[in-house]
């Protein structure tokens, strides 16, 4: 007989030997993706590059940045003016007008009116100051004067006759005669004189002036001579500082002496001056 050799059965399971994989799938079931059929399977597949999925991402990523950038790109502009500006010059000047009083004859001329040379008690004689705003640049001024009147220690009558004896006995008398014009505080005596304030009410405005802020002055009733011969100075002088600032005189002045208590304190420092 003829020996035919049987070819092997490609399904057949020989000993250690595993069949393939049947219509069935790799491992019982064709979803079964965690049997070591399966797992073998991918693992022979080739593999995909991801190249074509990172350049996509990477065009995105530049365009969000320039995006980002542009968030910063305002319209932008600028814009200036000159204001030009004029400060006044330091014209605020005020003058002391006693237009009477500058009417008086003096036949000797030594610079005394005739009237007011060897006054006797009670003797009235003309005597009229008042303030004029004289400034040129338009600057308003609240106005203050000064009256300075010579004392001593002196005996006089009292308006009812009685002898009086006075320490710093004012030795001239006047009336203030403007409702205008009305006095800071009490006289202060310093170096032989009693000093008066007088504030005016209004602001001054240039050009402008003060009614007078008495009219005439009198000798006080002195008993006797009591060595007060001579040359007697009644002494006028006005102060001005701006309206500019302030809301009434009261205010203005307050400010002044406020101001010129620091000036004296500081003049009053000791060392060298800046």
């Amino acid at each position: 007989m003829r020996n035919v050799s049987k070819e092997k059965d490609p399904f057949k399971k020989t000993e250690n030997q595993e069949a393939p994989a049947s219509a069935e799938g790799y491992g019982g079931r064709m979803g079964d993706e965690t049997s070591p059929a399966s797992l073998q399977r991918r693992r022979r597949m080739p593999r995909l590059r991801p190249r074509a999925f990172v350049r996509p991402v990477a065009a995105v990523s530049l365009a969000a940045a320039i995006g980002a950038g542009g968030m910063f790109s305002y319209f932008t502009d600028e814009d200036s003016v000159d204001n030009v500006l004029s400060v006044a010059s330091d014209n605020l000047s005020i003058q002391v007008v006693e237009q009477q009083w500058g009417q008086l004859p003096d036949e000797d001329g030594d610079g005394i009116p005739d009237a007011a040379q060897n006054m006797l008690p009670l003797q009235w004689v003309v005597k009229d100051p008042k303030v004029v705003n004289g400034g040129t640049d338009g600057v308003g001024a609240y106005v203050m004067a000064r009256v300075s009147v010579p004392v001593a220690d002196v005996s006089y009558r009292d308006d009812e006759g009685k002898t009086v004896q006075g320490k710093d006995v004012e030795l001239f008398s006047y009336q203030v005669s403007s409702d205008k014009w009305s006095e800071a505080g009490a006289p202060v005596v310093e170096d032989g004189y009693a000093v008066h304030s007088y504030r005016y009410a209004d602001m001054l405005a240039p050009g402008q002036e003060t009614p007078v802020l008495f009219d005439r002055i009198s000798l006080i009733n002195l008993v006797g001579g009591q060595g007060q011969a001579g040359e007697k100075v009644i002494n006028v002088t006005a102060v001005a500082i701006q309206e500019e600032g302030f809301a009434t005189a009261d205010e203005a002045w307050d400010a002044y002496e406020a101001q010129k208590r620091a000036l004296d304190a500081a003049d009053a420092q000791p060392g060298e001056k800046a």
